[in-house]
């Protein structure tokens, strides 16, 4: 007897970060301790990765591009980042019979994995309204990737990677404790965009209901990503914000979107100033290698614009952060916030 198979249907766990679309067109999801990849096209589930042994969280795409194909083929997409209730993070990726395979695991954590987000060089891609090759000259290195995650531990921990043959090396711990966060995101600060010296900024929201800004220290060609510290809190929401999403509208600003359980969506936007006065200055390379947030300096030390604004230092670079809008429509809880990507155009 000889058997075929001929479609896979499988159920999405029931969670908000468990859904992830990549830039060409393949869908990732978790069911149950499995990851299943869904291609749109035959509209059906192509294939499941097993190693998980409990219920997957959430699943991210590590892409070559920040820019979507033309094609629904995959082909931005080499790797796959997961992260489960069995406390592991697993990175996938791609062979080169076009199967996905388990090719590293992340172990620390001390509880369940909740929240990942990833930072490529390649999601320095062109900036809505510039031109392609403009945007290109503001890449870092195509090697470079952070992942962040966050767990039920109450810590965040920072994965780096400076070659794609290489292995990612734990950059640092955060300790949240008592809180816990709900939502993490990370970008590059604009204007510190260079091939030599990008400046990552992590977002980190949770039960406490304020955004805490962390950026990385002084880098250098032997080390491109120092340890981060952090910079400022941002209040308004009343209850814990559940996501959190950085978008590059432009190159000189880009965008902070979170959503909250108390039904609003708050965007920020951070964009660098030219004026040569200091208000609130970056802690040094000296102490910003320090892993605990008690080592933070707080919002209240800024200087403040209004009740919603600050203006801050980083390196020599000032930065103006401003709530923009707030979007006050739901009727309950806002889960997810999802930035439509820049396309590629003919211009």
């Amino acid at each position: 007897m000889e058997c075929t198979h001929l479609f896979s249907s499988v159920g999405c766990n029931c969670l908000a970060n468990v859904v992830a679309w990549g830039n060409g067109g393949l869908v990732a999801f978790g069911a149950h301790h499995m990851v299943a990849l869904y291609d749109p096209a035959p509209s059906r589930v192509v294939a499941t990765l097993h190693a998980h042994k409990d219920r997957v969280n959430v699943v991210r795409f590590i892409e070559r591009t920040g820019v979507p194909s033309q094609s629904n083929d995959g082909g931005d997409v080499e790797e796959i980042v997961s992260g489960s209730t069995d406390k592991q993070i697993i990175v996938w990726r791609k062979g080169k019979d076009g199967k996905f395979v388990l090719h590293e695991v992340l172990p620390g954590h001390a509880d369940s994995v909740t929240c990942l987000c990833v930072l490529t060089s390649g999601s320095l891609g062109a900036h809505d309204g510039a031109p392609a090759a403009e945007a290109g000259s503001h890449r870092p290195h195509q090697q470079h990737v952070i992942i962040a995650s966050a767990s039920t531990d109450r810590t965040v921990r920072l994965w780096v990677r400076t070659r794609p043959d290489g292995p990612f090396s734990l950059l640092q711990t955060i300790n949240l404790a008592p809180r816990m966060a709900e939502a993490v995101s990370l970008a590059y600060l604009p204007g510190s965009i260079s091939p030599h010296s990008p400046v990552p900024i992590l977002a980190i929201g949770g039960v406490d209901s304020r955004i805490h800004l962390h950026v990385s220290g002084a880098s250098s060609d032997s080390v491109p990503f120092a340890p981060f510290a952090k910079l400022l809190s941002l209040e308004g929401h009343q209850d814990w914000i559940r996501s959190l999403s950085f978008s590059y509208p432009a190159p000189d600003h880009l965008y902070l979107a979170s959503s909250s359980q108390d039904n609003k969506i708050r965007l920020w936007r951070i964009a660098s100033l030219t004026s040569s006065s200091s208000l609130h200055s970056f802690p040094s390379s000296s102490t910003s290698s320090s892993s605990s947030s008690s080592s933070s300096s707080s919002s209240s030390s800024s200087t403040s614009l209004s009740s919603k604004g600050h203006i801050v230092r980083v390196g020599d670079v000032k930065y103006s952060v401003l709530l923009e809008s707030v979007l006050a429509l739901h009727s309950d809880w806002v889960y997810c916030f999802v930035w439509h990507p820049p396309m590629k155009t003919e211009a």
